[in-house]
């Protein structure tokens, strides 16, 4: 919702959704949240689709620990200017 609501408020257009980092077991399982995520959309964002939901994976994770809303911004350095 965070995500989207940035893009709508640019009136950059939303058609869904992937959702990461999802546990394999437990409250926050990926089934789980497929099933109540599912709903949501059915309910709330009726013109959106969730495209995906991808349980965490421990390799990937040392990759890249710093994330917001899938894009990644880095402060340029200055003397590279």
């Amino acid at each position: 919702n965070l995500c989207a609501a940035f893009f709508e408020r640019r009136g950059i257009p939303v058609v869904g959704a992937i959702f990461n980092k999802l546990a394999h077991t437990g409250l926050y399982s990926r089934d789980k949240c497929a099933e109540y995520v599912a709903r949501y959309f059915a309910q709330v964002r009726q013109s959106q689709h969730a495209y995906g939901f991808i349980p965490t994976n421990d390799a990937l994770a040392a990759l890249g620990e710093e994330e917001t809303c899938g894009f990644s911004f880095s402060h340029p350095n200055p003397q590279n200017l």
